[in-house]
C-alpha cells in the first residue's frame, strides 16, 4: 500500500492530537476516537478496521457521541514505525515503552483483520501460537519445561504394580472394600464414631428434623 507524504502527514497530526498508544490485552494497540463521523469513517478506511459508534459518553448527556476505532498488533506496530517522526516527544517516548513490552512479550504478535496469520517455524502450515511455535508444540513444549506427563505416560507408568497415584481412592481401614471417608474410617463407620463423640441423640436427630419441616412448611 502506497501513502502520499500529505495523507501521512493528516494521519499523524490525528494521532498526535485524538490518538492513544498502549499495551492492550497483550499486544501493542492504536486508539482513535472523535466526534467527526465523516473523518473517522476515512480513517477507518485508511486503516483497514472497523468503525464504532455512535457512542454517547455514560453520565454525560449534554456531550456529543463519539467513534471509535482500534489498530491491534502488527498492523499498529507498523503504524507507530510510520508515524513515529511526525509525532510529539509525549507520543514518541509512549510509542517506545509500547514497543519494548512488544519486543519483550512471548505471546505471538497478532494480525489485523483480513491480514496473513504469522505461521510458525516447527510446521510452516500452522498459525503460531508462541514463541514461534505452533499451539502442539508449544503446549509439548510448556509440559516438559514443566515436568506434566502425557497420556501415554501416564497410562505407561500406571501398568508399574509399585506406583501409587494420586488419583486412586485410599481404602477404609475399618472396611478395605470401601472407600475411606475422613480419618481412615468409612463413612458409616466415621459417622458413627462421630454421633458417639459428639452426643448426639435420637431425641436431637428428631428434633432437628421437625425444625426442617417447620420451615420447609412456612416458606411454602
Amino acid at each position: 500500500m502506497t501513502i502520499s507524504t500529505y495523507r501521512l502527514g493528516v494521519i499523524a497530526g490525528l494521532l498526535d492530537g485524538e490518538g492513544s498508544f498502549a499495551w492492550y490485552r497483550g499486544a501493542p494497540t492504536i486508539q482513535i476516537q472523535m466526534c467527526d463521523e465523516d473523518i473517522m469513517r476515512r480513517l477507518a478506511q485508511e486503516f483497514d478496521v472497523m468503525l464504532y459508534g455512535p457512542r454517547q459518553p455514560k453520565g454525560k448527556p449534554t456531550y456529543k457521541a463519539v467513534w471509535q476505532l482500534r489498530i491491534f498488533g502488527i498492523d499498529a506496530v507498523g503504524w507507530m514505525m510510520t508515524c513515529y517522526s511526525g509525532l510529539g516527544e509525549r507520543r514518541r517516548e509512549k510509542i517506545r515503552e509500547v514497543l519494548a513490552m512488544w519486543r519483550a512479550s512471548e505471546r505471538a504478535p497478532r494480525a489485523g483483520r483480513n491480514k496473513p496469520r504469522i505461521m510458525a517455524h516447527c510446521h510452516p502450515d500452522r498459525i503460531v501460537a508462541g514463541r514461534g511455535l505452533c499451539d502442539p508444540c508449544y503446549m509439548a513444549a510448556f509440559r516438559k519445561a514443566r515436568g506434566y506427563r502425557t497420556s501415554q505416560q501416564q497410562r505407561e507408568l500406571e501398568k508399574d504394580p509399585t506406583y501409587v497415584s494420586k488419583r486412586k481412592k485410599a481404602m477404609a481401614v475399618c472396611h478395605p472394600e470401601r472407600f475411606a471417608w475422613a480419618q481412615g474410617l468409612c463413612a458409616t463407620c466415621y459417622g458413627k464414631e462421630w454421633r458417639r463423640a459428639t452426643n448426639y441423640t435420637a431425641t436431637q436427630r428428631h428434633l432437628r428434623l421437625v425444625a426442617k419441616t417447620a420451615r420447609a412448611l412456612l416458606s411454602a
